[in-house]
């Protein structure tokens, strides 16, 4: 939790105070016009059990190939949400995408309310795999610029969006 602007008390979230690295706090920030809901985004660590996380319990196919000497983020990103079945799928994502620009222009105050930048360029993994050397995750890029999928290495930095239960 950080305060982002010294108002004192009481805050308020997401106008006092912002979570980082925090899911699953209270309300599900980020309910889709689907009507499917995920946590507070956040950035993930590495896998932590590489040999126990490859064996498919989370749904990863792939053991990244580097796996060895580079840190697998997307599989620390399925790990954390708990298998890829609660990762974003490729569609869940361009929903998210709609709704951070749904004005024509990127909207930071919601982006912050869940979890991610204040500005555009950044990318979130969705639950696909390409290959063992890369997944699919969303780029978020500045206004009239159409957002792109694209493969990226499993050592990028992305953020991860945790599936939840809507309220």
């Amino acid at each position: 939790v950080m305060d982002i602007n010294n108002n004192g008390r009481p805050n308020t979230l997401n106008k006092d105070v912002v979570l980082f690295n925090a899911n699953r706090l209270g309300k599900c920030p980020i309910e889709l016009p689907s009507g499917v809901c995920f946590g507070t985004a956040f950035s993930p660590s590495c896998l932590s059990d590489t040999s126990a996380s490859y064996s498919n319990s989370l749904g990863i196919k792939y053991k990244f190939y580097y796996a060895s000497t580079v840190c697998d983020r997307w599989g620390g990103a399925v790990e954390a949400a708990g298998g890829t079945s609660n990762m974003p799928t490729l569609s869940q994502l361009h929903e998210l995408n709609e709704l951070l620009y749904s004005s024509g222009s990127f909207d930071s105050e919601k982006a912050v309310s869940m979890g991610l930048p204040s500005s555009y360029d950044f990318h979130i993994w969705s639950n696909k795999e390409y290959n063992k050397y890369s997944s699919y995750a969303l780029h978020f890029s500045h206004p009239g610029v159409e957002n792109s999928l694209y493969r990226a290495d499993f050592a990028r930095e992305a953020y991860a969006l945790p599936q939840c239960e809507c309220d």
